[in-house]
Protein backbone atom coordinates (compact mmCIF):
# COMPACT_ATOMS: atom_id res chain seq x y z
CA UNK A 1 0.00 0.00 0.00
CA UNK A 2 2.86 2.41 1.13
CA UNK A 3 4.32 1.36 -2.40
CA UNK A 4 1.40 2.21 -4.40
CA UNK A 5 0.72 5.36 -2.54
CA UNK A 6 3.83 6.65 -3.39
CA UNK A 7 3.75 5.76 -6.79
CA UNK A 8 0.24 7.70 -6.80
CA UNK A 9 2.03 10.45 -4.98
CA UNK A 10 4.63 10.61 -7.83
CA UNK A 11 2.14 10.80 -10.85
CA UNK A 12 0.15 13.83 -8.95
CA UNK A 13 3.44 15.56 -9.51
CA UNK A 14 2.70 15.76 -13.20
CA UNK A 15 -0.76 16.61 -12.87
CA UNK A 16 -1.77 19.96 -14.06
CA UNK A 17 -0.39 22.57 -16.57
CA UNK A 18 3.18 22.89 -17.38
CA UNK A 19 6.13 24.43 -15.94
CA UNK A 20 5.78 27.13 -18.73
CA UNK A 21 1.86 27.00 -18.56
CA UNK A 22 2.35 27.92 -14.95
CA UNK A 23 5.49 30.80 -15.10
CA UNK A 24 2.54 32.54 -17.63
CA UNK A 25 -0.04 32.50 -15.01
CA UNK A 26 2.73 34.50 -12.50
CA UNK A 27 3.67 36.98 -15.05
CA UNK A 28 0.26 37.57 -16.52
CA UNK A 29 -0.97 37.56 -12.72
CA UNK A 30 1.97 40.00 -11.52
CA UNK A 31 1.50 42.21 -14.73
CA UNK A 32 -2.01 42.47 -13.38
CA UNK A 33 -1.26 45.04 -10.96
CA UNK A 34 1.14 46.98 -12.28
CA UNK A 35 -1.27 47.69 -15.05
CA UNK A 36 -4.53 48.39 -12.96
CA UNK A 37 -3.06 50.82 -10.24
CA UNK A 38 -4.86 51.35 -6.86
CA UNK A 39 -4.43 55.47 -5.63
CA UNK A 40 -2.06 55.34 -3.26
CA UNK A 41 -2.41 55.48 0.75
CA UNK A 42 -2.38 58.86 2.60
CA UNK A 43 -1.29 57.54 5.78
CA UNK A 44 0.97 59.49 8.90
CA UNK A 45 3.25 56.73 10.12
CA UNK A 46 6.05 56.74 13.11
CA UNK A 47 3.74 57.46 15.72
CA UNK A 48 4.37 54.44 17.86
CA UNK A 49 2.69 51.29 15.88
CA UNK A 50 3.50 48.71 13.19
CA UNK A 51 1.29 46.24 11.55
CA UNK A 52 1.92 42.73 11.27
CA UNK A 53 0.09 41.34 8.39
CA UNK A 54 -1.52 37.76 8.66
CA UNK A 55 -1.94 35.38 5.82
CA UNK A 56 -4.29 32.30 6.31
CA UNK A 57 -4.84 29.33 4.16
CA UNK A 58 -4.14 30.56 0.42
CA UNK A 59 -4.87 26.86 -0.54
CA UNK A 60 -7.61 27.64 -2.81
CA UNK A 61 -6.15 30.54 -4.59
CA UNK A 62 -3.19 28.46 -5.14
CA UNK A 63 -5.17 25.58 -6.34
CA UNK A 64 -6.14 28.23 -9.20
CA UNK A 65 -9.93 26.73 -9.97
CA UNK A 66 -8.05 23.16 -10.51
CA UNK A 67 -9.80 21.32 -7.88
CA UNK A 68 -8.56 17.46 -8.22
CA UNK A 69 -11.04 14.95 -8.70
CA UNK A 70 -8.87 11.81 -9.32
CA UNK A 71 -5.42 11.44 -10.68
CA UNK A 72 -5.85 12.54 -13.95
CA UNK A 73 -8.89 14.64 -13.90
CA UNK A 74 -9.74 18.58 -12.19
CA UNK A 75 -12.43 20.23 -12.34
CA UNK A 76 -13.76 24.13 -11.82
CA UNK A 77 -14.17 24.72 -7.69
CA UNK A 78 -15.91 27.97 -8.49
CA UNK A 79 -17.25 27.73 -11.97
CA UNK A 80 -17.93 30.89 -14.20
CA UNK A 81 -15.28 32.99 -12.63
CA UNK A 82 -14.15 35.64 -15.33
CA UNK A 83 -10.73 35.92 -13.52
CA UNK A 84 -8.42 32.95 -11.83
CA UNK A 85 -8.59 32.01 -8.28
CA UNK A 86 -4.50 32.94 -7.80
CA UNK A 87 -5.07 36.32 -8.65
CA UNK A 88 -6.62 36.73 -4.74
CA UNK A 89 -3.24 35.05 -3.48
CA UNK A 90 -1.63 37.87 -5.73
CA UNK A 91 -3.45 41.05 -4.85
CA UNK A 92 -3.08 40.11 -1.08
CA UNK A 93 0.95 40.12 -1.46
CA UNK A 94 0.92 43.04 -4.06
CA UNK A 95 -0.95 45.22 -1.81
CA UNK A 96 1.32 44.31 1.31
CA UNK A 97 4.67 44.69 -0.77
CA UNK A 98 2.94 48.11 -2.27
CA UNK A 99 1.68 49.73 1.47
CA UNK A 100 4.20 47.77 3.55
CA UNK A 101 6.23 50.78 4.47
CA UNK A 102 3.78 53.14 5.08
CA UNK A 103 1.93 50.67 7.73
CA UNK A 104 5.66 49.96 9.07
CA UNK A 105 5.21 46.26 8.49
CA UNK A 106 8.31 44.29 9.32
CA UNK A 107 7.78 41.44 8.01
CA UNK A 108 4.28 39.26 6.80
CA UNK A 109 3.31 36.09 8.40
CA UNK A 110 2.53 33.33 6.20
CA UNK A 111 0.07 30.80 8.66
CA UNK A 112 0.44 27.52 6.40
CA UNK A 113 -1.90 25.68 4.19
CA UNK A 114 -0.18 27.56 1.54
CA UNK A 115 -1.54 24.81 -1.48
CA UNK A 116 -4.58 22.39 -1.27
CA UNK A 117 -2.53 19.67 -2.76
CA UNK A 118 1.06 18.88 -1.84
CA UNK A 119 1.41 16.59 -5.07
CA UNK A 120 0.51 18.96 -7.84
CA UNK A 121 3.74 21.20 -8.19
CA UNK A 122 1.47 23.72 -10.34
CA UNK A 123 0.02 24.60 -6.88
CA UNK A 124 3.64 25.49 -5.24
CA UNK A 125 4.95 27.29 -8.37
CA UNK A 126 1.69 29.43 -8.42
CA UNK A 127 1.80 29.73 -4.29
CA UNK A 128 6.14 30.67 -5.15
CA UNK A 129 5.09 33.26 -7.17
CA UNK A 130 2.45 35.32 -5.20
CA UNK A 131 4.89 35.69 -1.88
CA UNK A 132 7.94 36.38 -4.44
CA UNK A 133 6.18 39.28 -4.95
CA UNK A 134 7.25 40.36 -1.46
CA UNK A 135 10.47 39.74 -2.31
CA UNK A 136 11.06 41.36 -5.04
CA UNK A 137 10.06 44.74 -3.12
CA UNK A 138 12.16 43.60 -0.17
CA UNK A 139 9.17 42.60 2.24
CA UNK A 140 10.14 39.83 4.78
CA UNK A 141 7.70 36.89 5.41
CA UNK A 142 7.42 34.01 7.63
CA UNK A 143 5.66 30.32 6.40
CA UNK A 144 5.30 27.09 7.99
CA UNK A 145 3.49 24.06 6.78
CA UNK A 146 -0.55 23.33 7.21
CA UNK A 147 -2.01 19.78 6.98
CA UNK A 148 -2.55 20.44 3.27
CA UNK A 149 1.41 20.96 2.58
CA UNK A 150 2.55 17.58 3.65
CA UNK A 151 1.38 14.03 1.66
CA UNK A 152 0.68 12.60 4.88
CA UNK A 153 -1.30 15.21 7.21
CA UNK A 154 -1.03 12.91 10.37
CA UNK A 155 2.91 12.76 10.37
CA UNK A 156 4.91 14.38 12.66
CA UNK A 157 7.81 16.36 10.86
CA UNK A 158 10.18 13.82 11.46
CA UNK A 159 8.63 11.23 9.75
CA UNK A 160 7.28 13.20 6.46
CA UNK A 161 6.88 11.28 2.50
CA UNK A 162 10.39 12.21 0.63
CA UNK A 163 7.87 13.19 -2.21
CA UNK A 164 6.54 16.37 0.18
CA UNK A 165 8.15 19.98 -1.29
CA UNK A 166 7.85 22.45 1.44
CA UNK A 167 11.44 23.01 1.84
CA UNK A 168 12.41 22.68 -2.24
CA UNK A 169 10.13 25.90 -2.61
CA UNK A 170 10.15 27.85 0.75
CA UNK A 171 13.17 25.95 2.80
CA UNK A 172 16.42 27.96 4.31
CA UNK A 173 17.70 28.80 1.21
CA UNK A 174 15.03 30.67 0.31
CA UNK A 175 14.16 32.25 3.53
CA UNK A 176 17.96 33.39 4.23
CA UNK A 177 17.06 35.82 1.53
CA UNK A 178 14.92 37.74 4.04
CA UNK A 179 16.55 40.48 6.33
CA UNK A 180 14.85 39.32 9.42
CA UNK A 181 15.64 35.44 9.00
CA UNK A 182 17.78 33.94 11.47
CA UNK A 183 17.74 30.23 11.10
CA UNK A 184 15.62 26.94 10.63
CA UNK A 185 15.22 23.83 12.35
CA UNK A 186 17.06 20.90 10.90
CA UNK A 187 14.93 19.84 8.67
CA UNK A 188 13.46 23.36 7.26
CA UNK A 189 10.61 23.50 8.40
CA UNK A 190 10.24 25.44 10.79
CA UNK A 191 11.84 28.77 11.04
CA UNK A 192 12.91 31.73 13.06
CA UNK A 193 12.84 35.41 12.35
CA UNK A 194 13.84 38.32 14.37
CA UNK A 195 12.86 42.11 13.81
CA UNK A 196 13.18 45.57 15.49
CA UNK A 197 10.37 48.27 15.54
CA UNK A 198 11.11 51.99 17.12
CA UNK A 199 13.81 50.33 19.34
CA UNK A 200 11.74 47.33 20.36
CA UNK A 201 12.93 43.66 19.48
CA UNK A 202 10.60 40.93 18.59
CA UNK A 203 11.39 37.04 18.02
CA UNK A 204 8.93 35.55 15.81
CA UNK A 205 9.29 31.39 15.21
CA UNK A 206 7.09 30.09 13.02
CA UNK A 207 6.59 26.08 13.41
CA UNK A 208 5.80 23.32 11.80
CA UNK A 209 2.27 22.15 11.54
CA UNK A 210 3.21 18.83 13.51
CA UNK A 211 6.26 19.16 15.05
CA UNK A 212 8.05 16.22 16.22
CA UNK A 213 9.75 15.91 19.57
CA UNK A 214 12.91 17.40 18.00
CA UNK A 215 11.15 20.62 16.91
CA UNK A 216 10.01 21.68 20.28
CA UNK A 217 13.58 21.23 21.76
CA UNK A 218 14.57 23.40 19.06
CA UNK A 219 11.99 25.93 19.48
CA UNK A 220 12.40 25.78 23.30
CA UNK A 221 16.37 26.67 22.35
CA UNK A 222 16.06 29.31 19.87
CA UNK A 223 14.12 31.09 23.26
CA UNK A 224 16.79 30.33 25.65
CA UNK A 225 19.18 31.87 23.41
CA UNK A 226 17.16 35.43 23.38
CA UNK A 227 16.16 35.34 26.81
CA UNK A 228 15.08 39.26 26.43
CA UNK A 229 13.21 39.52 23.70
CA UNK A 230 9.52 38.63 23.04
CA UNK A 231 8.38 36.05 21.07
CA UNK A 232 5.47 35.45 18.92
CA UNK A 233 4.90 32.14 18.04
CA UNK A 234 2.75 30.86 14.74
CA UNK A 235 1.87 27.52 13.80
CA UNK A 236 -1.10 26.27 11.81
CA UNK A 237 -3.28 25.22 14.47
CA UNK A 238 -3.40 26.48 17.98
CA UNK A 239 -7.11 28.21 18.32
CA UNK A 240 -10.33 26.59 17.33
CA UNK A 241 -13.47 28.02 16.83
CA UNK A 242 -15.72 25.66 18.73
CA UNK A 243 -19.41 25.34 17.62
CA UNK A 244 -20.53 28.02 19.74
CA UNK A 245 -18.39 30.27 17.74
CA UNK A 246 -15.90 30.81 20.68
CA UNK A 247 -12.25 30.58 21.15
CA UNK A 248 -10.46 27.58 22.44
CA UNK A 249 -7.31 25.35 22.09
CA UNK A 250 -7.05 22.99 19.40
CA UNK A 251 -7.82 19.45 20.96
CA UNK A 252 -8.18 17.63 17.53
CA UNK A 253 -6.37 16.21 14.79
CA UNK A 254 -2.58 16.24 16.27
CA UNK A 255 -3.55 18.32 19.15
CA UNK A 256 -1.26 20.72 18.39
CA UNK A 257 -2.84 23.63 20.29
CA UNK A 258 -2.52 21.48 23.76
CA UNK A 259 1.06 20.40 22.78
CA UNK A 260 2.09 23.52 22.53
CA UNK A 261 0.82 25.30 25.26
CA UNK A 262 2.04 23.17 27.21
CA UNK A 263 5.66 22.94 25.81
CA UNK A 264 6.50 26.20 24.80
CA UNK A 265 3.56 29.05 25.28
CA UNK A 266 2.54 28.66 29.02
CA UNK A 267 5.93 28.23 30.40
CA UNK A 268 8.00 30.05 28.57
CA UNK A 269 7.21 33.90 30.21
CA UNK A 270 8.41 35.71 26.40
CA UNK A 271 5.51 34.28 24.20
CA UNK A 272 3.13 36.98 24.75
CA UNK A 273 1.52 36.36 21.08
CA UNK A 274 0.21 33.40 19.25
CA UNK A 275 -1.00 33.49 15.57
CA UNK A 276 -2.81 30.51 13.56
CA UNK A 277 -5.16 29.25 10.69
CA UNK A 278 -6.37 25.96 10.34
CA UNK A 279 -10.33 26.41 10.94
CA UNK A 280 -12.59 28.56 10.07
CA UNK A 281 -13.46 31.45 11.39
CA UNK A 282 -11.84 34.27 13.40
CA UNK A 283 -11.24 34.04 17.18
CA UNK A 284 -9.24 35.73 19.32
CA UNK A 285 -8.81 35.24 23.30
CA UNK A 286 -6.08 36.08 26.11
CA UNK A 287 -4.90 33.16 28.31
CA UNK A 288 -3.11 33.71 31.85
CA UNK A 289 0.57 31.63 31.36
CA UNK A 290 2.10 30.03 34.53
CA UNK A 291 3.60 33.38 35.68
CA UNK A 292 0.08 34.86 35.62
CA UNK A 293 0.93 36.96 32.58
CA UNK A 294 -0.77 37.15 29.54
CA UNK A 295 -1.05 35.66 26.11
CA UNK A 296 -3.41 37.01 23.21
CA UNK A 297 -4.32 34.20 21.21
CA UNK A 298 -5.35 35.21 17.49
CA UNK A 299 -6.81 32.43 15.11
CA UNK A 300 -8.21 34.00 11.47
CA UNK A 301 -9.51 31.32 8.39
CA UNK A 302 -11.58 32.15 5.48
CA UNK A 303 -10.65 29.42 3.25
CA UNK A 304 -14.54 28.53 3.57
CA UNK A 305 -16.08 31.67 2.89
CA UNK A 306 -17.24 33.11 -0.47
CA UNK A 307 -14.96 31.99 -3.42
CA UNK A 308 -12.33 30.09 -0.82
CA UNK A 309 -11.61 33.71 1.28
CA UNK A 310 -12.11 36.03 -1.39
CA UNK A 311 -9.05 37.78 -0.93
CA UNK A 312 -8.93 38.11 3.17
CA UNK A 313 -6.64 38.81 5.07
CA UNK A 314 -6.33 40.13 8.45
CA UNK A 315 -3.99 43.37 9.64
CA UNK A 316 -2.79 43.36 13.50
CA UNK A 317 -1.19 46.45 14.51
CA UNK A 318 1.00 46.14 17.72
CA UNK A 319 0.48 49.95 18.89
CA UNK A 320 3.45 50.54 21.26
CA UNK A 321 2.77 54.15 22.27
CA UNK A 322 -1.31 53.30 22.89
CA UNK A 323 -0.52 49.99 24.11
CA UNK A 324 -3.26 48.28 22.18
CA UNK A 325 -3.34 45.53 19.96
CA UNK A 326 -5.75 46.15 17.08
CA UNK A 327 -6.73 43.67 14.86
CA UNK A 328 -8.91 44.89 11.15
CA UNK A 329 -9.79 42.04 8.46
CA UNK A 330 -9.13 43.37 4.60
CA UNK A 331 -9.45 42.22 1.07
CA UNK A 332 -7.38 43.97 -1.12
CA UNK A 333 -8.49 41.79 -4.19
CA UNK A 334 -11.96 43.59 -3.46
CA UNK A 335 -10.59 46.57 -3.98
CA UNK A 336 -9.28 45.64 -7.92
CA UNK A 337 -12.32 43.24 -8.47
CA UNK A 338 -14.96 45.90 -7.76
CA UNK A 339 -12.91 48.54 -10.08
CA UNK A 340 -11.58 45.49 -13.09
CA UNK A 341 -14.60 43.15 -12.89
CA UNK A 342 -17.64 45.09 -12.20
CA UNK A 343 -19.74 42.66 -13.90
CA UNK A 344 -18.51 39.89 -10.80
CA UNK A 345 -18.20 42.14 -8.02
CA UNK A 346 -21.26 41.18 -6.02
CA UNK A 347 -21.86 43.70 -2.96
CA UNK A 348 -22.50 43.06 0.59
CA UNK A 349 -26.32 43.17 1.80
CA UNK A 350 -24.28 43.84 4.86
CA UNK A 351 -21.16 44.81 6.41
CA UNK A 352 -20.75 41.04 8.28
CA UNK A 353 -21.44 39.03 5.27
CA UNK A 354 -18.58 37.01 4.72
CA UNK A 355 -20.16 33.76 2.35
CA UNK A 356 -21.70 34.71 -0.62
CA UNK A 357 -20.55 38.26 -1.39
CA UNK A 358 -17.62 41.06 -2.02
CA UNK A 359 -16.95 42.02 1.91
CA UNK A 360 -13.80 44.29 2.06
CA UNK A 361 -13.72 44.93 5.45
CA UNK A 362 -15.85 42.86 7.31
CA UNK A 363 -17.69 43.81 10.95
CA UNK A 364 -17.65 41.51 13.65
CA UNK A 365 -19.93 38.59 13.64
CA UNK A 366 -20.35 35.54 16.16
CA UNK A 367 -17.75 33.23 15.39
CA UNK A 368 -16.17 36.31 13.80
CA UNK A 369 -13.65 38.58 15.17
CA UNK A 370 -12.61 40.76 12.37
CA UNK A 371 -12.30 43.80 14.18
CA UNK A 372 -11.08 43.84 17.72
CA UNK A 373 -9.30 46.25 20.09
CA UNK A 374 -7.35 44.93 23.35
CA UNK A 375 -5.44 46.95 26.23
CA UNK A 376 -1.90 45.58 26.24
CA UNK A 377 0.57 47.72 28.32
CA UNK A 378 3.74 46.13 26.47
CA UNK A 379 6.37 47.60 28.90
CA UNK A 380 4.83 45.88 31.57
CA UNK A 381 3.73 42.88 29.91
CA UNK A 382 8.08 42.42 29.22
CA UNK A 383 9.24 44.04 32.04
CA UNK A 384 9.78 40.34 33.93
CA UNK A 385 12.39 39.45 31.03
CA UNK A 386 13.59 42.88 30.94
CA UNK A 387 12.53 42.61 27.47
CA UNK A 388 11.64 46.28 26.72
CA UNK A 389 13.43 48.24 24.55
CA UNK A 390 10.92 50.52 22.61
CA UNK A 391 12.31 53.79 22.16
CA UNK A 392 9.27 55.67 21.11
CA UNK A 393 8.85 58.94 19.14
CA UNK A 394 7.38 62.56 20.36
CA UNK A 395 3.60 62.07 21.00
CA UNK A 396 2.12 62.80 17.51
CA UNK A 397 -1.45 63.79 17.20
CA UNK A 398 -2.28 61.08 13.98
CA UNK A 399 -4.53 58.46 14.61
CA UNK A 400 -3.79 54.74 14.79
CA UNK A 401 -2.59 53.21 11.54
CA UNK A 402 -5.48 51.04 11.18
CA UNK A 403 -7.56 54.19 11.76
CA UNK A 404 -6.50 55.88 9.39
CA UNK A 405 -6.75 52.97 6.75
CA UNK A 406 -10.03 52.02 7.53
CA UNK A 407 -11.52 55.49 6.88
CA UNK A 408 -9.72 55.93 3.63
CA UNK A 409 -10.74 52.64 2.17
CA UNK A 410 -13.93 53.38 3.48
CA UNK A 411 -14.17 56.34 1.59
CA UNK A 412 -13.50 54.53 -1.97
Amino acid sequence: MKVLTSLLACCLLLVGCDDSDTQDVVERDQAFFRQHPLPPLEIVSGGGSFVLPLLPDTQFYAENNHRQRHLFRSEQRFPGLPYQPALAFFAQTFWLAKHAEVLQVPLVVHLGDVVENAGVATQWQTASGAMRTLEERGVPYSIATGERDVHEEASSDDRRSFLDRFADHFGPQRAAWQSTYVGSDPRGLSQVHLFQRYGQSFLLLALDWNPSEATLVWAQSVIDEHPHVPVILASHSILRRTDKGVAELSREDNASGVLLWDRLIRRNDQVFLTLNAHTDGAVHTRLLNDRGHSVDMVMVDYQHQYLGGNGLLQLLELDLRRNRLAALTLSPWVLWKRQVYPQAYKPCDTLQALHDCDQLMPEDSPGWDNRFQLELDYQARFSSFQGYSAQLPLQGEQASLLDQLQAQLGKR
